[in-house]
């Protein structure tokens, strides 16, 4: 074989290999794979908190927050094309002179998909409750503070059985979030990404005060 011909088909070999790979038509169904693991690394930003969504190493899609606005968190989920597939908006209630979370989930098409809830009451351990679009509960996060002491474990039960399980690493810039998925249910990666980078604001929040 000739060397300029050996060369081109090298060259051509290492192009197709370091091609990025095309973004997902459906980012939904993606992140709803079954038995995989969402990776969440967090962007710095001087205005808003910004994440990357990366499936396998790669960014399908990323999360924008503006987490304690004045008139209520925003939080976006994003495919790489910038359109926005899932978002939740917090509403404000006062309850014995307290604020109790209470968001509302909107799908791509901005309709009403559910809501998440925190409890009045809540002692040493941060949860929310999920809900579906009929108003019935889904599922319940919760933030796990004692089973590491290098960081935070989330645990999303649907039915008895964790169904998603979240663990931030421990880096002194950014944060990076891993987001299990672990049994099927009726909690969809869309909420378990949302509710479990509001307890990482929270969470944050918390120690600078």
């Amino acid at each position: 074989m000739p060397i300029k011909k050996f060369m081109l088909l090298i060259s051509l070999g290492l192009s197709l290999f370091l091609m990025p790979k095309p973004a997902s038509a459906d980012l939904t169904a993606d992140l709803n794979r079954p038995d995989q693991t969402i990776e969440l690394r967090e962007n710095l930003s001087f205005k808003h908190t910004n994440y990357d969504i990366k499936l396998d190493g790669e960014k399908v899609g990323y999360v924008t927050g503006d987490f304690f606005h004045p008139f209520g968190d925003t939080i976006s989920i994003h495919d790489n094309s910038g359109k926005v597939i899932y978002s939740e908006r917090q509403q404000r209630r006062r309850w014995s002179f307290s604020l109790v979370r209470q968001g509302s989930f909107y799908d791509k098409n901005h309709q009403f998909a559910g809501k998440m809830k925190a409890p009045f009451w809540q002692f040493f351990t941060k949860n929310y409750r999920l809900y579906d679009s009929n108003g019935k509960q889904i599922g319940k996060s919760t933030q796990n503070n004692w089973k590491n002491i290098l960081h935070h474990t989330y645990d999303i039960k649907s039915g008895g059985q964790v169904v998603w399980q979240g663990r931030n690493s421990v880096h002194v810039v950014r944060d990076t979030v891993y987001l299990k998925h672990l049994h099927n249910s009726k909690v969809p990666a869309e909420q378990a990404i949302i509710v479990t980078l509001v307890h990482q604001a929270v969470s944050h929040a918390d120690k600078k005060k």
